[in-house]
């Protein structure tokens, strides 16, 4: 099992979430555009919250005009613009900054599924198979509907805490 750990508590890392849920998507014929990836990363955190008491992963959720983003993720897809994402992730760069030896590496990686417990799969399945035939906007007009959204102005983070009272 090959998640992280923070503060004691284990997650993933979102990029790997996002992958997952774009290769799984082009995998089952429905796939997402980046509007929709990002709804989707909304509710499979708020579904690991609601389970284990646990976020599924760090990065925080910014409540944007069109509902929950994940910033980094968003910054990545933003190139397909509102095109469904068609290419599966299966290689990517990992990029790290050594601070005492001032050097930069780019590192080559293949995507691993693996990388996820299996039942934490099945729950990011559920969800993206749950909402697979739901538009993009559909899915925006859910989002504004959930209270973490309404206790939120744009910009401001949607916290796990703050799922987790709403849901709990």
């Amino acid at each position: 099992m090959l998640y992280f750990v923070y503060g004691g508590e284990n997650v993933y890392n979102v990029m790997d979430v996002a992958r997952y849920v774009v290769n799984y998507s082009i995998e089952i014929g429905r796939p997402v555009s980046n509007l929709k990836l990002q709804k989707l990363l909304y509710f499979i955190q708020v579904a690991f919250i609601s389970q284990y008491g646990l976020p599924c992963y760090e990065e925080p959720i910014i409540h944007w005009r069109h509902g929950p983003v994940v910033e980094s993720v968003y910054q990545k897809y933003k190139a397909y613009g509102a095109e469904n994402i068609t290419d599966k992730e299966l290689e990517y760069f990992s990029f790290s900054f050594n601070v005492d030896t001032r050097s930069f590496m780019i590192e080559p990686k293949k995507y691993n599924e693996s990388v996820f417990e299996f039942s934490h799969l099945m729950l990011i399945r559920s969800i993206i198979e749950s909402y697979k035939d739901t538009s993009p906007w559909e899915m925006v007009d859910l989002t504004h509907k959930e209270e973490p959204w309404k206790r939120t102005d744009r910009n401001e983070e949607i916290t796990v805490n703050m799922i987790k009272q709403c849901y709990s």
